[in-house]
């Protein structure tokens, strides 16, 4: 029986072996970012990944199911998924969620470059293609959702993952990797110290101002807005204000205004009929041309390239028929290794390196 029967059977297969992960060898490798803004309702229907889901909940909110287990998220939460654990989701019916997504791994697979980041399996299942989760060999607190509204670096670090893996400029998987390890550990250190955010009183005042100015700029997105009039809102002065929303944002209030605008036609060339001319200016932009080049710029693509992905595209994932999903192994989600058991993994490796010292 192959892996893609056993999968089908809905029995474990003994090809997705786990393995042995020190820290210090923690090597994220990104395959695949995307942004997807949801219809109100919609759902993603089970089924399992290949590789590793993070999940950045932009806006919105909306409901995960992880294995057996249940989560309610909303703005600001990070969802992590493990490959072959069955998983589906749910948009709000009042505010559906917007997602930024990056598949990845703790470390290189072989052939990571030439598998797609999801597949549709109409017949069988290949479950041999599952990657493993691996087993860390220290503590490693990567709960299935963190909720990190309160945590300012990560923002920022997803704006940065996203513009290195759009735009590639010379060094890019650096960059990717630093930031993958960054969010790694805000995400243990978040467990580790709860959801609160460790910044003092005067800190949480003016990342306070700093909502409330992204409020004003999520709203107004399609009026023409200053930096003056944004920083009214939040009482600054709009050369300080602009300093106070980088360090925040990572970036400064007109940039994300740009990104506001931009995320909003994606959705009016996901959901509406609008050509693109209308959409730039439904969107606050005077001049279409500057909208085709601000769209590339930050999404890596034009306009009318980017709905012809969507309209050629279907759901992402392997998704299993209903009657496949009863016993199917939701597989454990992140776990440290056994004592006894990594030490005599440890014992091994050494073995190991001291045959080959030999040699």
């Amino acid at each position: 029986m192959t892996g893609g029967d056993l999968a089908m059977s809905g029995k474990h297969s003994d090809n997705k072996k786990r393995f042995y992960l020190l820290i210090d060898k923690i090597s994220p490798q990104v395959r695949f970012v995307g942004e997807y803004t949801a219809k109100p309702n919609w759902e993603q229907r089970p089924r399992i990944l290949y590789d590793h889901l993070i999940e950045y909940i932009y806006d919105g909110k909306g409901l995960y199911t992880i294995g057996d287990k249940k989560f309610q998220v909303s703005r600001g939460d990070l969802v992590l998924i493990p490959p072959g654990v069955i998983h589906s989701m749910k948009s709000d019916s009042e505010r559906p969620f917007v997602r930024q997504c990056v598949h990845f791994d703790f470390n290189y697979v072989g052939g990571y470059d030439s598998m797609p980041a999801w597949e549709w399996v109409p017949h069988k299942l290949q479950a041999e293609k599952v990657h493993p989760t691996p087993i860390f060999s220290e503590e490693l607190n990567l709960p299935p959702v963190s909720h990190m509204l309160h945590v300012p670096k990560i923002r920022p670090l997803f704006c940065r993952l996203f513009r290195e893996m759009y735009h590639k400029a010379p060094g890019y998987k650096l960059a990717v990797k630093a930031c993958m390890l960054d969010i790694i550990l805000l995400i243990h250190r978040n467990a580790l110290l709860g959801d609160t955010n460790s910044a003092d009183e005067p800190a949480l005042v003016l990342s306070k101002a700093v909502v409330e100015a992204k409020k004003f700029m999520e709203i107004n997105f399609n009026e023409r807005l200053t930096l003056s009039e944004i920083a009214e809102v939040a009482k600054y002065h709009p050369v300080y204000f602009e300093r106070l929303f980088k360090k925040f944002m990572g970036c400064s209030p007109i940039e994300y205004l740009l990104e506001v605008r931009i995320s909003k036609a994606k959705e009016f060339l996901e959901h509406s009929d609008l050509n693109i001319s209308e959409i730039a200016t439904e969107v606050g932009f005077e001049s279409v041309q500057y909208f085709s080049l601000a769209f590339k710029k930050l999404v890596g693509i034009s306009p009318r390239h980017y709905r012809r992905l969507i309209q050629n595209s279907g759901d992402a994932g392997i998704c299993l028929p209903p009657g496949y999903l009863k016993d199917y192994p939701t597989h454990e989600l992140f776990t440290s290794a056994p004592t006894e058991n990594l030490k005599s993994h440890l014992k091994a490796v050494e073995k190991e390196k001291s045959s080959i010292t030999k040699l």
